[in-house]
């Protein structure tokens, strides 16, 4: 041994340098531990070196026992330790950690046969991991004494949930076979399950349908188990789709044609390769459905369809198994006539914008007349003026977001209809992007700060007040808005010591009267209530101090919130139809509280008009629609009808 001091086996020796050990012999026999001072209280670990003969309850073809003695300096007391090792040729790094630091020794399995790992080990107090020790190698013994690997491995797909699996015993068992391990792995999740099994065959079962797994095996004797068989894969048999196609939309394209639209369903309940689409559809109040399919496209076009009648539509997606489930009934109703394309659309019949700092959110319902065609809309957009940008949308969208505004300025807008024929007259709208700092309200932050680059003094006797700034008009419901505002005239001193008292005043934005509603607050916001549901107002703000009054604000604007309709539709009529006696056509007028933009009628008719009204008959019909045709109704017998209006809420 090259050393500074001789060897003892009862005795600690410290070297100062490297050392080496040279013709050792059983007089050495014992341990041996390095130990290593930092200068900084900041200690090594030090690995005990395996002994000179190692037992195999230390050492064996697949665990290793490790023990080490503490640090010198543990900086409070060792919480655990961490023990880090790796395979020699394999970057990754595994670890694990010691349940009672105080037993200062691991046992370390799965390891490889024949196969050299490094191990380190890591001291942790409350302050976190000290230095690693040195790294100390260990090559793990032969593996003479588990089976060989398992025999011709074999998985096959008995049904679109269940495998077979079988496989042949080890040429070499080295003893008697206690059993085997069956692994699979799902793909492409990479879940694995196992399962123990006493034969050389195992049904597998509840797995996915057209899902491909791969299936692995060993066996285990008294010494443990085998090396796993190579991977084979097996798919499941495919089977019919387990849900129904998505988003079914349909689009009447004349008075006699529909187009269905969708999307395949969702690709873990395909169960398959979907081969085509099958499509039913019927007339409503006749019996019995018809079907088509298409094999190629994710739409199918009806023609021939009679003209004035409503149809409702299902699909459903096919494998080579068979058909899976039909989506729910979509309807639509085709126009008694054409629809007109040769003059240009009307205007939009309604608009609102809802900004916000960086955005405008648009919402409109489409021109009032029902017969002219719209190919879809054009929306401009600028500050100041609408001409700077245009976007082009189609004639389903009801929404758009405008995006990329700069906060605090005032847009103006343009919505305007279009077909074939040209371009419909435009409705106009603007609006304030809102200010970064809008979010905060003003009765509970201070808002001066918002003016400190800008101070205003106090205007003196001879100086009229300056009106509120920075208006902000926000829904809360569909009766109530919360009016905002900062006064840039009022300076931080004066905060607390002065009285000001705030008016806000209100309308409808149609409003041609004049006529406003206010209220008082000596606040920095106020929220009105006892609004109309769907209802654009302004808001104005002034400030009165004294016997001095500023000027009104700038108008700011908010629309409320939809509401359930609070009237039911008005003028229901019944007109029997000349030449056709089974035919009734019902017509009637909006409802006076509508409370938002009316998304369809729900029309109710019976024999016995006392039974309950979820046992009526129900005809679903579209918001735009005020007249609708019931067929097939038995003569000389009286009905009795309702009508119902919805709107989003």
């Amino acid at each position: 041994m090259k050393a500074r001091q001789n060897v003892d086996k009862d005795n600690d020796v410290l070297w100062t340098d490297e050392s080496t050990i040279r013709s050792s012999g059983h007089q050495n026999r014992g341990h041996v531990c390095c130990k290593a001072k930092a200068a900084f209280q900041n200690s090594h670990i030090s690995l005990y070196g395996m002994s000179v003969h190692p037992n195999r309850s230390e050492l064996s073809s697949r665990f290793v026992r490790l023990s080490w003695r503490p640090p010198e300096e543990t900086g409070g007391g060792v919480q655990t330790y961490g023990i880090y090792y790796s395979q020699d040729g394999v970057e990754r790094e595994r670890s694990v950690n010691v349940s009672e630091p105080e037993s200062l020794e691991l046992m370390v399995s799965n390891l490889k046969p024949e196969e050299t790992y490094s191990f380190r080990v890591i001291a942790y107090n409350d302050v976190g991991p000290g230095e690693s020790s040195a790294p100390l190698k260990i090559t793990t013994k032969p593996d003479l004494q588990v089976p060989s690997r398992v025999e011709s491995l074999r998985p096959v797909a008995l049904s679109p949930t269940s495998v077979q699996v079988s496989w042949g015993p080890p040429s070499h068992p080295n003893g008697p076979i206690l059993g085997y391990r069956l692994l699979w792995t799902e793909s492409p999740s990479g879940k694995e399950q196992s399962v123990e099994v006493n034969g050389l065959s195992y049904k597998m079962d509840g797995l996915n349908k057209f899902t491909e797994y791969t299936v692995r095996v060993l066996a285990i004797n008294r010494y443990g188990p085998s090396p796993a068989t190579d991977a084979a894969s097996v798919t499941t048999h495919s089977d019919v789709p387990s849900a129904p196609p998505q988003n079914i939309t349909l689009e009447v394209v004349l008075s006699r044609s529909i187009k269905v639209l969708w999307q395949p369903p969702p690709r873990s309940s395909q169960n398959g390769i979907i081969t085509a689409y099958k499509i039913k559809y019927r007339r409503t109040g006749r019996r019995g459905d018809q079907e088509a399919i298409e094999p190629n496209n994710f739409w199918y076009l009806f023609t021939g369809l009679e003209k004035g009648s409503q149809y409702s539509f299902q699909v459903a997606a096919m494998t080579a198994n068979g058909t899976g489930p039909f989506s729910d009934w979509s309807t639509a109703e085709t126009p008694e006539n054409d629809l007109d394309e040769s003059q240009v659309p009307d205007q939009p019949s309604s608009l609102h914008v809802r900004p916000l700092p960086h955005s405008i959110i648009m919402s409109w319902t489409p021109p009032l007349s029902p017969n002219i065609l719209v190919r879809g809309y054009i929306i401009g957009y600028g500050v100041g003026s609408p001409y700077a940008e245009t976007v082009r949308v189609d004639s389903k969208q009801r929404y758009y977001s405008i995006e990329n505004l700069e906060p605090s300025s005032h847009y103006v807008i343009s919505l305007k209809a279009f077909n074939n024929a040209g371009e419909g007259i435009p409705l106009y709208e603007s609006a304030v992007t809102r200010s970064l700092t809008d979010p905060i309200d003003p009765s509970e932050d201070d808002l001066f700060h918002l003016f400190d680059k800008y101070p205003t003094p106090m205007p003196d006797t001879s100086t009229p007040m300056i009106p509120p700034v920075g208006v902000q008009a926000v829904a809360l419901s569909s009766d109530s808005v919360r009016v905002s505002w900062a006064d840039n005239s009022m300076s931080k001193n004066q905060k607390t010591s002065e009285v000001r008292y705030y008016s806000v005043k209100w309308k409808t934005s149609y409003s041609t009267s004049g006529k406003y509603k206010s209220a008082d607050t000596t606040a920095l916001s106020h929220t009105v209530t006892g609004l109309k549901p769907n209802t654009m107002y302004e808001f104005a703000v002034m400030v009165t101090k004294g016997r001095k009054s500023s000027t009104w604000s700038m108008t700011a604007h908010a629309t409320t919130y939809e509401a359930a309709p609070g009237s039911a539709p008005k003028d229901l009529t019944v007109i029997s139809r000349e030449g056709r006696p089974r035919s009734i056509l019902i017509s009637w007028q909006p409802p006076m509280e509508a409370n938002g933009r009316l998304t369809g009628y729900i029309l109710y008719y019976t024999l016995d008009k006392n039974m309950p009204i979820d046992d009526w008959v129900m005809e679903a019909i579209s918001g735009d629609r005020l007249t609708h045709q019931v067929v097939d109704l038995n003569l000389d017998t009286v009905y009795y009808f309702r009508i119902q209006a919805k709107n989003a809420k």
